[in-house]
């Protein structure tokens, strides 16, 4: 849509890829935003209004003086717990002639059931086709989901070389799963790999009743705005897309 709408001497304005916000600040009736541009270099930008898209792990760390300013929004975000996830998917040149869409991997007893067993023995629990709802002819995509469901689970992301070890982790697990609907290991055309921190924001009982979530999901200074799936406390998209057409149409109505 980017491409096809917006004139190609415009873009830059609306949108500057690969740039990393690091401060969020009040600035009189203004935002005040510090970030990092794809050079490296630091950039300073003064908004209206801000909407922060990403983990409320991460943001609560990000806006300056949070804790002083919104101490209920501060100790709100302080509860939020999130659990890790490596996402990888497996471009094939060849199409799944199996029909489904979610393949459960519990295998066998052997299944981790607790935090601590996850952490001595994690593994992909999910298979998902990627390429069910457009069915491609003579290609096809396998999406695997690993959860790290122990505390520490994101620190193995980052250090002691995460991408060569959970690379090799998977390697004998991809070969297995390639058995179980029937694809040669030749057909596999590029494996790509995510991790992700703070992937699935984990519920406790009470949250909504007792308020976490309305400070959660309101506006901090009524400027700086909140859209993730974390707002509620439920890993599911239709939640952050909600949220995002509420803040932007209120937004819209104050810019006029």
């Amino acid at each position: 849509a980017l491409e096809r709408d917006v004139p190609r001497d415009q873009r830059p304005r609306y949108l500057r890829a690969g740039c990393r916000v690091v401060d969020v600040r009040l600035h009189g009736d203004r935002v005040w935003l510090t970030y990092f541009d794809r050079q490296g270099e630091v950039r300073f930008l003064l908004a209206r209004y801000v909407v922060m898209a990403n983990s409320k792990h991460v943001a609560k760390y990000m806006i300056h003086d949070l804790e002083r300013l919104d101490w209920d929004k501060f100790n709100a975000m302080h509860q939020l717990h999130t659990g890790a996830y490596v996402v990888a998917n497996v471009l094939l040149d060849r199409r799944v002639q199996r029909d489904f869409y979610d393949a459960f991997l519990i295998e066998d007893e052997t299944f981790p059931m607790t935090p601590g067993d996850f952490e001595l023995n994690s593994r992909v629990v999910d298979m998902v086709s990627g390429h069910y709802a457009a069915r491609p002819r003579s290609r096809g995509v396998l999406t695997l989901y690993w959860p790290l469901p122990w505390p520490s689970a994101r620190f193995t992301l980052l250090i002691n070389q995460p991408w060569q070890t959970y690379a090799q982790r998977l390697a004998p697990q991809l070969h297995h799963m390639l058995g179980i609907v029937d694809v040669p290991l030749s057909a596999v055309r590029q494996v790509r790999m995510t991790r992700w921190g703070h992937a699935m924001p984990l519920s406790q009982i009470g949250m909504i009743a007792n308020g976490v979530c309305d400070h959660l999901r309101r506006p901090f200074q009524d400027r700086v705005f909140f859209v993730n799936q974390d707002n509620w406390l439920l890993p599911a998209v239709e939640n952050s897309l909600l949220d995002a057409r509420t803040v932007a149409e209120e937004i819209a109505n104050r810019l006029g």
